[in-house]
Protein backbone atom coordinates (compact mmCIF):
# COMPACT_ATOMS: atom_id res chain seq x y z
CA UNK A 1 0.00 0.00 0.00
CA UNK A 2 1.33 3.52 -0.61
CA UNK A 3 2.03 6.16 1.76
CA UNK A 4 -0.76 8.03 0.35
CA UNK A 5 -3.36 5.48 0.40
CA UNK A 6 -2.52 4.35 3.90
CA UNK A 7 -3.29 7.86 5.37
CA UNK A 8 -6.49 7.58 3.44
CA UNK A 9 -7.19 4.70 5.33
CA UNK A 10 -6.04 5.67 8.60
CA UNK A 11 -8.05 8.97 8.27
CA UNK A 12 -10.78 7.26 6.97
CA UNK A 13 -11.04 5.10 10.25
CA UNK A 14 -10.25 7.82 12.25
CA UNK A 15 -13.45 9.85 11.63
CA UNK A 16 -15.23 7.33 11.27
CA UNK A 17 -14.92 5.63 15.15
CA UNK A 18 -13.71 2.69 16.26
CA UNK A 19 -14.70 -0.54 15.07
CA UNK A 20 -16.22 1.31 11.69
CA UNK A 21 -13.44 0.10 9.63
CA UNK A 22 -14.85 -3.26 9.83
CA UNK A 23 -18.64 -2.24 8.86
CA UNK A 24 -16.22 -0.70 5.60
CA UNK A 25 -15.08 -3.68 4.51
CA UNK A 26 -18.22 -5.67 4.84
CA UNK A 27 -20.01 -2.80 2.65
CA UNK A 28 -17.37 -3.37 0.29
CA UNK A 29 -17.50 -6.82 0.01
CA UNK A 30 -21.27 -6.85 -0.60
CA UNK A 31 -21.15 -4.02 -3.28
CA UNK A 32 -18.56 -6.22 -5.04
CA UNK A 33 -20.13 -9.23 -4.72
CA UNK A 34 -23.62 -8.03 -6.04
CA UNK A 35 -21.87 -6.83 -8.60
CA UNK A 36 -20.04 -10.30 -9.33
CA UNK A 37 -16.49 -9.25 -8.46
CA UNK A 38 -13.87 -10.56 -7.15
CA UNK A 39 -12.60 -10.06 -3.32
CA UNK A 40 -9.79 -8.39 -4.15
CA UNK A 41 -11.31 -5.57 -5.93
CA UNK A 42 -13.10 -4.54 -2.85
CA UNK A 43 -9.95 -4.63 -0.81
CA UNK A 44 -8.06 -2.34 -3.64
CA UNK A 45 -11.73 -0.20 -3.51
CA UNK A 46 -10.93 -0.13 0.18
CA UNK A 47 -7.48 1.43 -0.22
CA UNK A 48 -9.06 4.11 -2.47
CA UNK A 49 -11.09 5.44 -0.19
CA UNK A 50 -12.08 9.10 0.14
CA UNK A 51 -14.82 10.79 1.76
CA UNK A 52 -17.31 13.42 0.19
CA UNK A 53 -19.51 14.99 3.90
CA UNK A 54 -21.09 11.24 5.01
CA UNK A 55 -20.21 9.27 1.90
CA UNK A 56 -17.05 6.76 1.43
CA UNK A 57 -15.71 7.02 -2.10
CA UNK A 58 -13.67 4.49 -3.76
CA UNK A 59 -12.65 4.07 -7.29
CA UNK A 60 -10.18 1.53 -9.12
CA UNK A 61 -9.36 -0.03 -12.36
CA UNK A 62 -9.47 -3.70 -13.02
CA UNK A 63 -8.78 -5.20 -16.95
CA UNK A 64 -10.52 -3.04 -19.38
CA UNK A 65 -13.01 -1.41 -16.60
CA UNK A 66 -13.24 0.77 -14.23
CA UNK A 67 -15.22 0.38 -10.63
CA UNK A 68 -16.92 3.17 -8.55
CA UNK A 69 -18.36 2.72 -5.16
CA UNK A 70 -19.92 4.86 -2.82
CA UNK A 71 -21.73 4.27 0.48
CA UNK A 72 -22.83 5.57 4.07
CA UNK A 73 -23.61 4.85 7.45
CA UNK A 74 -27.23 5.46 8.72
CA UNK A 75 -27.87 7.07 12.51
CA UNK A 76 -31.18 5.40 12.06
CA UNK A 77 -33.03 8.63 12.78
CA UNK A 78 -33.47 9.20 8.51
CA UNK A 79 -36.90 9.42 7.42
CA UNK A 80 -37.96 7.43 4.37
CA UNK A 81 -37.25 10.35 1.43
CA UNK A 82 -34.17 11.31 3.45
CA UNK A 83 -33.08 7.22 3.03
CA UNK A 84 -33.94 7.97 -0.60
CA UNK A 85 -32.12 10.85 -1.03
CA UNK A 86 -29.00 8.73 0.84
CA UNK A 87 -29.51 6.44 -2.16
CA UNK A 88 -29.71 9.12 -4.95
CA UNK A 89 -26.77 10.47 -3.70
CA UNK A 90 -24.98 7.42 -3.40
CA UNK A 91 -25.51 6.22 -7.05
CA UNK A 92 -24.24 9.79 -8.07
CA UNK A 93 -20.98 9.76 -5.97
CA UNK A 94 -20.37 5.99 -7.64
CA UNK A 95 -21.12 7.00 -11.06
CA UNK A 96 -18.42 9.91 -10.58
CA UNK A 97 -15.95 8.03 -8.55
CA UNK A 98 -14.89 5.64 -11.44
CA UNK A 99 -12.82 8.54 -12.00
CA UNK A 100 -10.46 8.56 -9.23
CA UNK A 101 -8.29 6.73 -10.87
CA UNK A 102 -7.93 9.47 -13.44
CA UNK A 103 -7.57 11.54 -10.68
CA UNK A 104 -4.77 9.94 -8.74
CA UNK A 105 -2.99 9.87 -12.10
CA UNK A 106 -3.40 13.28 -12.50
CA UNK A 107 -2.47 14.86 -8.48
CA UNK A 108 0.55 12.11 -9.33
CA UNK A 109 1.60 14.48 -12.42
CA UNK A 110 1.33 17.34 -9.90
CA UNK A 111 3.28 15.74 -7.54
CA UNK A 112 1.01 16.34 -5.10
CA UNK A 113 1.76 15.04 -1.38
CA UNK A 114 -0.40 12.98 0.47
CA UNK A 115 -1.89 15.49 2.07
CA UNK A 116 -3.02 17.50 -1.17
CA UNK A 117 -4.19 14.46 -2.68
CA UNK A 118 -6.76 13.92 0.31
CA UNK A 119 -7.92 17.61 -0.29
CA UNK A 120 -8.03 17.48 -4.07
CA UNK A 121 -9.89 13.89 -4.52
CA UNK A 122 -13.01 15.40 -2.88
CA UNK A 123 -13.23 18.70 -4.75
CA UNK A 124 -11.97 17.09 -8.05
CA UNK A 125 -14.84 14.32 -7.66
CA UNK A 126 -17.70 17.31 -7.61
CA UNK A 127 -16.42 19.76 -9.80
CA UNK A 128 -15.02 17.52 -12.94
CA UNK A 129 -16.45 16.78 -15.73
CA UNK A 130 -17.44 12.71 -16.28
CA UNK A 131 -19.64 11.61 -18.66
CA UNK A 132 -19.94 7.77 -19.98
CA UNK A 133 -21.16 6.69 -23.34
CA UNK A 134 -22.48 3.71 -21.73
CA UNK A 135 -22.48 2.02 -18.10
CA UNK A 136 -22.27 -2.18 -17.49
CA UNK A 137 -23.51 -2.23 -14.38
CA UNK A 138 -25.56 0.02 -11.65
CA UNK A 139 -26.35 -1.35 -8.38
CA UNK A 140 -28.14 -0.10 -5.60
CA UNK A 141 -27.54 -1.63 -1.47
CA UNK A 142 -29.64 -0.75 1.47
CA UNK A 143 -30.79 -2.40 4.84
CA UNK A 144 -31.04 -0.33 7.79
CA UNK A 145 -27.51 0.05 8.83
CA UNK A 146 -26.06 1.42 5.19
CA UNK A 147 -26.93 2.50 1.85
CA UNK A 148 -24.57 2.26 -1.38
CA UNK A 149 -24.05 1.95 -5.03
CA UNK A 150 -21.42 0.27 -7.42
CA UNK A 151 -21.02 1.09 -11.04
CA UNK A 152 -18.63 -0.19 -13.59
CA UNK A 153 -17.93 0.97 -17.16
CA UNK A 154 -15.12 0.38 -19.90
CA UNK A 155 -12.22 2.32 -19.95
CA UNK A 156 -12.86 3.10 -23.24
CA UNK A 157 -16.61 4.86 -22.81
CA UNK A 158 -15.38 6.92 -20.06
CA UNK A 159 -14.46 10.59 -20.81
CA UNK A 160 -13.07 12.97 -18.03
CA UNK A 161 -12.65 16.45 -18.62
CA UNK A 162 -10.25 18.42 -16.51
CA UNK A 163 -10.46 21.81 -17.51
CA UNK A 164 -7.42 22.99 -15.38
CA UNK A 165 -9.36 21.16 -12.60
CA UNK A 166 -5.44 21.43 -10.46
CA UNK A 167 -5.56 25.33 -10.73
CA UNK A 168 -9.08 25.63 -10.22
CA UNK A 169 -8.94 23.54 -7.19
CA UNK A 170 -5.48 25.48 -6.06
CA UNK A 171 -7.45 28.66 -6.98
CA UNK A 172 -10.32 27.52 -4.11
CA UNK A 173 -7.99 26.31 -1.53
CA UNK A 174 -6.08 30.01 -1.55
CA UNK A 175 -9.87 31.72 -1.59
CA UNK A 176 -10.76 29.50 1.51
CA UNK A 177 -7.05 29.53 3.12
CA UNK A 178 -8.93 31.87 6.11
CA UNK A 179 -11.01 28.80 6.69
CA UNK A 180 -8.62 26.40 6.07
CA UNK A 181 -5.56 27.15 8.37
CA UNK A 182 -8.56 27.48 11.25
CA UNK A 183 -10.01 24.39 11.07
CA UNK A 184 -6.93 21.88 9.50
CA UNK A 185 -3.81 20.33 11.43
CA UNK A 186 -1.59 23.39 11.31
CA UNK A 187 1.12 21.02 9.40
CA UNK A 188 -1.27 20.28 7.21
CA UNK A 189 -1.58 23.53 6.10
CA UNK A 190 2.20 24.47 5.96
CA UNK A 191 2.69 21.01 3.42
CA UNK A 192 -0.09 22.71 0.80
CA UNK A 193 1.48 26.29 1.36
CA UNK A 194 4.53 24.67 0.62
CA UNK A 195 3.58 23.07 -2.22
CA UNK A 196 2.30 26.30 -3.43
CA UNK A 197 4.73 28.82 -2.71
CA UNK A 198 7.24 26.43 -4.89
CA UNK A 199 4.77 25.57 -7.92
CA UNK A 200 2.86 29.30 -8.35
CA UNK A 201 5.13 29.92 -11.27
CA UNK A 202 3.91 26.47 -13.02
CA UNK A 203 0.28 26.65 -11.94
CA UNK A 204 0.07 30.24 -12.67
CA UNK A 205 -1.06 31.71 -9.78
CA UNK A 206 -0.86 35.60 -9.95
CA UNK A 207 0.39 38.16 -6.90
CA UNK A 208 -2.62 38.94 -5.47
CA UNK A 209 -3.74 35.34 -4.43
CA UNK A 210 0.15 34.43 -3.58
CA UNK A 211 0.08 37.72 -1.12
CA UNK A 212 -2.87 35.18 0.37
CA UNK A 213 -0.78 32.12 0.35
CA UNK A 214 2.46 33.95 1.77
CA UNK A 215 0.55 36.00 4.75
CA UNK A 216 -1.19 32.73 5.66
CA UNK A 217 2.17 30.73 5.45
CA UNK A 218 3.75 33.38 7.37
CA UNK A 219 1.34 32.82 10.37
CA UNK A 220 1.03 29.06 10.16
CA UNK A 221 4.57 28.76 10.03
CA UNK A 222 4.94 31.13 13.36
CA UNK A 223 2.52 28.39 14.82
CA UNK A 224 4.36 26.05 14.11
CA UNK A 225 7.58 27.92 15.45
CA UNK A 226 9.14 27.80 11.93
CA UNK A 227 10.32 31.45 12.38
CA UNK A 228 12.39 31.36 8.94
CA UNK A 229 10.17 30.44 6.88
CA UNK A 230 7.78 32.64 8.51
CA UNK A 231 10.29 35.56 8.07
CA UNK A 232 10.33 34.67 4.25
CA UNK A 233 6.85 34.29 3.89
CA UNK A 234 5.80 37.42 4.75
CA UNK A 235 8.43 39.35 3.54
CA UNK A 236 7.36 38.39 0.54
CA UNK A 237 4.38 41.07 0.49
CA UNK A 238 4.49 44.34 -0.81
CA UNK A 239 6.66 46.90 0.57
CA UNK A 240 4.19 49.50 0.34
CA UNK A 241 0.91 47.90 2.11
CA UNK A 242 -1.40 50.58 -0.52
CA UNK A 243 -0.37 47.82 -3.28
CA UNK A 244 -2.33 45.02 -1.60
CA UNK A 245 -5.16 47.62 -1.21
CA UNK A 246 -5.59 48.51 -5.12
CA UNK A 247 -5.61 45.67 -5.79
CA UNK A 248 -8.27 44.42 -3.16
CA UNK A 249 -6.39 41.28 -2.53
CA UNK A 250 -6.96 41.24 1.84
CA UNK A 251 -9.69 41.94 3.80
CA UNK A 252 -9.60 44.10 7.15
CA UNK A 253 -8.94 41.51 9.50
CA UNK A 254 -5.99 40.29 7.15
CA UNK A 255 -4.58 43.73 6.83
CA UNK A 256 -4.53 43.28 10.80
CA UNK A 257 -2.71 39.85 10.95
CA UNK A 258 0.03 41.15 8.41
CA UNK A 259 0.76 44.24 10.58
CA UNK A 260 0.80 42.21 13.93
CA UNK A 261 3.42 39.77 12.14
CA UNK A 262 5.64 41.96 10.83
CA UNK A 263 5.57 43.53 14.63
CA UNK A 264 6.51 40.25 15.37
CA UNK A 265 9.59 40.68 13.69
CA UNK A 266 10.28 43.87 14.71
CA UNK A 267 9.30 45.80 11.89
CA UNK A 268 6.82 48.49 13.54
CA UNK A 269 6.59 51.04 10.76
CA UNK A 270 5.89 48.93 8.21
CA UNK A 271 3.64 46.79 10.84
CA UNK A 272 2.06 50.40 10.82
CA UNK A 273 1.52 50.38 7.20
CA UNK A 274 -0.22 47.37 6.58
CA UNK A 275 -2.80 48.20 10.04
CA UNK A 276 -3.47 52.39 8.75
CA UNK A 277 -4.83 50.55 5.73
CA UNK A 278 -6.83 47.68 7.05
CA UNK A 279 -8.53 50.83 8.80
CA UNK A 280 -9.35 52.21 5.37
CA UNK A 281 -10.75 48.84 4.44
CA UNK A 282 -13.12 48.58 7.83
CA UNK A 283 -13.11 51.84 9.78
CA UNK A 284 -15.19 49.62 12.57
CA UNK A 285 -12.41 47.56 13.17
CA UNK A 286 -12.30 47.59 16.88
CA UNK A 287 -8.67 45.50 17.36
CA UNK A 288 -6.89 47.93 14.04
CA UNK A 289 -8.19 50.61 15.66
CA UNK A 290 -6.51 49.94 18.95
CA UNK A 291 -3.36 48.83 16.97
CA UNK A 292 -3.23 52.27 15.08
CA UNK A 293 -3.69 54.17 17.80
CA UNK A 294 -1.32 52.53 20.13
CA UNK A 295 1.30 53.44 17.19
CA UNK A 296 0.27 55.91 15.45
CA UNK A 297 2.58 58.85 15.78
CA UNK A 298 4.49 57.05 18.12
CA UNK A 299 7.66 57.90 18.99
Amino acid sequence: MTSIKMLCVALIVLLAGAGLSVSISEALLELTEIADLEDEVADDLEKSLTTINRFFCGGVSFGDSLVGVSFTFLTGDEKPLTRDGLKDTSRDLASRSVAIPFLRGLSKAYSFNMIIDLFFLPYSLQNVLISASNTELIRLFANEEWVGAIVVVKKANLTVSDDKIVQRFIDYYIDRLDIVVDKEPLQHSANIIEYIDSNHSSLEIDHKKMWRVWLYGSAVNLNLKENVVASEMIHKLPENAGDVFSAKAFDDNEFLLAGDIFLIFGEEEKAFNYWAYGMQVNPLNKTLEERFEKYDNKD
